[in-house]
């Protein structure tokens, strides 16, 4: 007979026997033990605190935020650091505004600090890690007075022949990296008195005003952010951009964490996801945006060809040209 059916078993015993429970009831104990042990591991889990990420930002729009006016939140920091969070619901996400000093200070200190566009070079290698490609954008060039072009060039200019004439006055963004061809033109020059040097938040918008104001003769930045600002002031026709003859063709930034073990595995998690967005159409409008119209064609081609083919971290797996450290 079937004891866990409910029916009766029969069990004899003697006085020295001891009476054992039945196998339906033994079951019984180590079922609920299993569901005891599944809601105690349950109640553990969903009190454990997720890991945390601070993505600490500078104001330099539009390639980092932009904090007001009708494009607020829509530079290209602001969209993949949203698009980020989305795409990493095993995180809690915090977002700070920051100057570009207390962001270097908040790598080398805090744990689990993180920015979505970083230039990669063997100083900032040293406290932080390195995401596969982030950001894909025509490489730094220069701004100036349309009516000063006869210093310049006419396809691209010169940095090396602009920083040994002591007459033209450049302005660069003290903290910033522009790029392994241009960052090592400003080093070996970095003795010149023609140099003037801006903090890095806003610095585009404080350089642009400085050549408007000739105080400066030229400055370096991103034909995005100058174009962007020329907007902003109604000066599109009073300045003029070119890219720089030693650093054409394009250039990559990576996403940066603390170079710590949180670092590190935030790091892991952004690859995955980074590796799902690039190719989505939303991903590319938050730099398209920001492009001329008859730019786009070519850049697609490029970011197809270059950009998405790159899924490594390191010096080797990096742009095909030499403005990307």
């Amino acid at each position: 007979m079937n004891a866990c059916n409910g029916n009766a078993i029969e069990v004899k015993t003697t006085r020295r026997s001891r009476q054992t429970s039945s196998p339906c009831q033994r079951a019984s104990i180590t079922a609920f033990l299993w569901l005891l042990l599944l809601l105690i591991s349950g109640q553990a889990n969903a009190s454990e605190p997720k890991p945390r990420v601070v993505w600490a930002d500078v104001v330099l729009p539009p390639y980092h935020h932009i904090p007001d006016g009708p494009w607020k939140n829509l530079g290209i920091t602001d969209g993949i650091s949203a698009m980020l969070m989305q795409q990493m619901p095993g995180f809690e996400h915090e977002r700070k505004i920051m100057s570009g000093e207390a962001l270097f200070n908040w790598f080398k200190k805090r744990p689990n600090v993180c920015n979505p566009a970083f230039k990669k070079t063997k100083e900032r290698e040293s406290f932080l890690y390195y995401s596969i490609p982030s950001v894909f954008i025509p490489a730094n060039g220069i701004a100036f007075l349309s009516k000063n072009t006869s210093h310049f060039g006419k396809k691209c200019a010169s940095l090396q022949s602009l920083l040994r004439d002591p007459h033209l006055k450049i302005g660069i963004s003290r903290e910033r990296a522009y790029g392994k061809a241009i960052d090592n033109l400003l080093k070996a020059n970095s003795g010149q008195l023609n140099m003037v040097r801006v903090s890095m938040g806003g610095s585009t918008d404080r350089l642009l005003e400085m050549i408007l104001r000739e105080r400066i003769d030229y400055a370096l930045g991103y034909a995005v952010e100058f174009g962007f600002f020329t907007l902003q002031l109604e000066s599109q026709s009073k300045i003029k951009f070119l890219p720089i003859c030693e650093a054409s063709g394009y250039t990559y930034s990576h996403i940066v964490c603390s170079k710590t073990p949180e670092g590190k595995k935030i790091i892991h998690s952004v690859n995955q996801a980074l590796l799902k967005l690039r190719p989505q159409q939303d991903y590319r409008q938050i730099i398209e945006r920001w492009l001329t119209p008859d730019f786009i064609p070519s850049y697609r081609t490029a970011y197809d060809r270059q950009f998405l083919t790159k899924t490594g971290t390191s010096q080797s797996d990096s742009p095909v040209t030499d403005t990307d450290e």
